[in-house]
């Protein structure tokens, strides 16, 4: 199992607690983003906010467009290179 530490190093984010360690690091730098996370509430699909929650904690995320409705209890990958 790879620690938080670990998986920055190879630049991609697989939990939330780490995107939230990441976001709040001085850094600037481009990770790669591969969450599986639990819709807690989402907005209008061309708003593209979502309330998401895994294992590690919950964060409000802009997305962008969705492109659908997104109803809460559902799980979402969200994958984005070099955020």
């Amino acid at each position: 199992m790879l620690t938080a530490a670990q998986t920055l190093d190879a630049q991609v984010v697989t939990n939330l607690s780490q995107l939230t360690q990441a976001i709040s690091s001085s850094q600037q730098m481009g990770l790669d983003v591969d969450l599986r996370v639990t819709v807690c509430a989402a907005s209008r699909p061309k708003v593209g906010v979502l309330i998401v929650q895994d294992d590690t904690g919950v964060q409000l995320l802009q997305v962008g467009d969705f492109g659908r409705d997104i109803q809460p209890g559902e799980r979402v990958r969200i994958l984005r290179n070099s955020c």
